[in-house]
């Protein structure tokens, strides 16, 4: 891509699979990088990121081309999440991932309800059980459970509370073991080094 003074403008996106149970691609975590050399998402203000990275892979990249037609994940910060910024993704293509650092308030909960009501589908990232989250639970299609940051109690237990309300999704899976744990255990979706580090 060119800017106005004709000089190159690269722009970089990472993106890490999400798989089945049958280690088949079901979707794909679009992450922000600011250069070919970054391994993670160098930047400072969030917002400015996510608007990066989302525009760039509507209007650069085209979404169904980056992820050969499936699921995109965008994390989303809770300004985003409260202005009308989503709305630029269809939300056939889109899940609006919500991060744990997100305030929650009676105006979030109304703004989920909205995007619900639109048709896109919402995540909660890095879940471990903390009741903080228990008003967003509702709302969501997917929760994804840090199996770094909680024991195998504590996996159990969610997968118990949520299985048939959400789509339980492994995340940080680092080893077969932890793969085959987490399917006896119910969860039917996966993410982590096991399988791929993000590209």
């Amino acid at each position: 891509m060119k800017d106005g003074d004709s000089h190159p403008v690269e722009r970089y996106i990472a993106r890490q699979p999400i798989f089945d149970q049958n280690m088949r691609v079901h979707a794909y975590e679009l992450l922000y990088r600011g250069s070919s050399q970054s391994l993670t998402a160098d930047f400072v203000d969030g917002d400015k990121a996510t608007r990066s990275l989302l525009s760039d892979a509507i209007t650069v990249f085209g979404l169904p081309r980056l992820t050969n037609s499936k699921l995109a994940f965008v994390n989303f910060t809770e300004k985003l999440l409260m202005s009308d910024f989503a709305l630029m993704a269809n939300p056939r293509e889109v899940a609006i991932e919500l991060l744990e650092s997100i305030r929650i308030s009676d105006e979030l909960l109304e703004k989920l309800g909205d995007l619900k009501k639109r048709g896109y589908r919402l995540a909660l990232d890095d879940y471990t059980g903390n009741p903080y989250f228990d008003p967003l639970l509702p709302y969501m299609d997917f929760i994804k459970v840090d199996f770094r940051a909680c024991d195998e109690a504590t996996q159990h237990r969610i997968s118990k509370q949520f299985r048939g309300r959400a789509s339980l999704l492994a995340e940080k899976v680092e080893t077969k073991e932890v793969f085959d744990k987490a399917c006896t255990m119910g969860y039917t979706l996966f993410q982590g080094y096991f399988f791929e580090k993000p590209m």
